[in-house]
């Protein structure tokens, strides 16, 4: 997951949009420090919902991201928006 601090937090280096917000500086901090996926994904949500409150909006770069699964993979859960790689199992496939 992308560590939105640079962009957002009041002192980052890249908030080109210069936003100022303590409960959005207290979120992204949170958000680093997190310890456990359960920590991350509340802070990352108190994160989501002040910038809809805030309504900032910036786009420099958009990069676009891709992955190709195959269909004899099974057990595909992702965390943070990666996928658990101790989890995968792979099927052979079904002959038609």
């Amino acid at each position: 997951q992308t560590d939105l601090t640079p962009y957002f937090h009041s002192r980052g280096d890249q908030n080109f949009t210069s936003v100022a917000d303590p409960e959005l500086d207290a979120a992204l901090s949170d958000y680093r420090v997190s310890e456990t996926p359960a920590q991350r994904q509340a802070a990352r949500a108190r994160v989501i919902d002040r910038l809809a409150a805030l309504r900032v909006v910036s786009v420099l770069y958009a990069p676009i991201g891709v992955t190709l699964i195959s269909r004899r993979i099974a057990g595909l859960e992702f965390v943070d928006d990666l996928p658990r790689l101790d989890r995968l199992e792979l099927h052979a496939l079904a002959r038609p």
